[in-house]
C-alpha cells in the first residue's frame, strides 16, 4: 500500500484539533462551538473548529451532549491528569505564602501611600521661604 500523503488541509486539521483539545483541558468546563471559536479569539474558524470537535468526538477525546439543537463539548475527565495529595499540599502551603505576601504587599502600599499623602501636603521648601518672609514683614 502507498503511504498517504499529507495534504496542506489534514494539517491544518490537526493543528486544529490540537488548539481545540488544549483549550478544553485548559479550561476544563463544557462549550460550544461558537464558545470555543470565540475564545481562541478566532485562531480557527468555526468550520475548522466544528471538524476538529468531531474527530475528538470520533476519537473519544472529548464528550457532546445535545440539548434541543445546541451540542455541547466537554473533555472526558478520566483522560485529565489529576494530582496528587502531595502536590495539593504543596500548592496549598505556596497559596498561604503567596497570601501572607499579598498581605504584606497591601500594608506596605498603604504606608508609602499615606507618606506620599504627607509629603504631597507639605509646603515646599520655596513656599516655606515665602511664608517666612510674609511672617517677617508682618
Amino acid at each position: 500500500m502507498p503511504k498517504e500523503k499529507k495534504t496542506a488541509a489534514s494539517r491544518a486539521e490537526g493543528k486544529a484539533e490540537k488548539l481545540v483539545l488544549e483549550y478544553l483541558i485548559k479550561q476544563n468546563r463544557p462549550y460550544s462551538v461558537t464558545d470555543i471559536v470565540n475564545n481562541l479569539h478566532n485562531a480557527v474558524s468555526k468550520t475548522e473548529c466544528q471538524k476538529a470537535v468531531n474527530a475528538l468526538v470520533d476519537k473519544e477525546l472529548v464528550i457532546t451532549k445535545l440539548y434541543g439543537k445546541q451540542a455541547i463539548y466537554v473533555v472526558r475527565q478520566d483522560t485529565i491528569d489529576l494530582s496528587s495529595p502531595a502536590e495539593l499540599v504543596a500548592m496549598d502551603k505556596e497559596l498561604v505564602e503567596l497570601q501572607a505576601k499579598i498581605t504584606n504587599y497591601k500594608n506596605t502600599n498603604k504606608r508609602i501611600t499615606s507618606e506620599l499623602s504627607a509629603f504631597n501636603s507639605a509646603l515646599t521648601t520655596d513656599q516655606m521661604k515665602d511664608r517666612l518672609e510674609q511672617l517677617k514683614i508682618k
